[in-house]
């Protein structure tokens, strides 16, 4: 199943409508870099074959990163809201990938200096 329309379903979107097209494809794009930085795993969008070989080995991961980016657009950082006496609850992931969503990864790779 293309990347795309998987992120869509899983959204509730209808799968036809292309009108966020563009904004789900960013978001796709900003989670497989996310995942590549975190990862020290090289990710080359101009190459089509090293680009499908990082998507199947990565696609749930790429997905949910997706569209928790995605849900989270307007909430950049923060946690928890609260209106009354107006407490805020900043995120503790400093590269922007939540937990559920590591342990669907392998551990990253340690560099020495």
């Amino acid at each position: 199943m293309k990347i795309l329309t998987m992120l869509k379903m899983l959204l509730g979107m209808d799968t036809l409508d292309i009108s966020k097209d563009e904004i789900l494809n960013f978001t796709l794009e900003n989670s497989k870099i996310k995942i590549s930085n975190y990862l020290r795993d090289l990710y080359v969008p101009n190459d089509a074959v090293e680009k499908l070989a990082f998507e199947t080995k990565y696609f749930n991961a790429i997905i949910e990163l997706a569209k928790y980016d995605y849900k989270n657009q307007k909430a950049t950082g923060i946690k928890q809201y609260s209106e009354s006496k107006r407490s805020v609850t900043y995120k503790d992931s400093i590269d922007g990938i939540p937990s559920q969503i590591k342990a669907m990864l392998p551990k990253p790779s340690i560099v020495m200096f």
